[in-house]
């Protein structure tokens, strides 16, 4: 090893004697050849465990097949009654939560409430307001409809009249005119 040692350092040594202004160092060139060397290696080793992994991987598969089938049936049902009974818990968890919320007042819920219950009743009043006014406007309508209608009613009431006495005259005049003329 010491022959080999000494070869790289006089081969490092020989170089920078003969290229000593190029400015390139030589073992620059050197650290770049085995950085690279070094990669390429590190490259084939990461394959390789990726490989022994991935094996390692589907024997473990295909031995926990077996090993599933292997269980005792005691502890399977034992683990199943465990998970069970979580799931029950969990379940009457939820169940008194869902009634809690139920039953609890929600504050922001009941003040909206009230504030619409508000509204309302402001609302309804206003409504009201409207609707006595149109009904006195209805009534004062109505009333002048009324009386317009009683004095179109008399006033056709005596023209009425006044005509059927005029047609009365008219038959008493036409009857006494008849009656003397027929007369011997």
């Amino acid at each position: 090893m010491k022959n080999n040692q000494g070869e790289i350092g006089s081969r490092d040594e020989s170089l920078y004697n003969v290229a000593p202004h190029s400015g390139m160092n030589p073992f620059d060139s050197i650290l770049d050849e085995t950085t690279k060397a070094v990669d390429l290696k590190m490259e084939q080793l990461n394959k390789e465990l990726d490989q022994s992994d991935d094996f390692i991987l589907s024997m473990s598969e295909q031995n926990m097949v077996p090993n599933v089938e292997k269980k005792d049936p005691k502890i399977e049902k034992h683990r199943l009654r465990q998970k069970y009974k979580e799931a029950l818990k969990r379940d009457e968890k939820l169940e008194a939560e869902a009634e809690r919320s139920i039953n609890e007042p929600n504050v922001i819920l009941e003040e909206h409430q009230a504030e619409l219950k508000k509204r309302h009743k402001s609302q309804v009043k206003v409504f009201q307001a409207v609707q006595e006014k149109m009904m006195a406007s209805f009534k004062k309508d109505m009333d002048n409809l009324m009386r317009k209608f009683d004095a179109e009613y008399s006033r056709l009431r005596k023209v009425h009249s006044d005509l059927l006495a005029d047609n009365q005259k008219k038959q008493e005049n036409n009857s006494a005119i008849s009656s003397s003329t027929h007369q011997p």
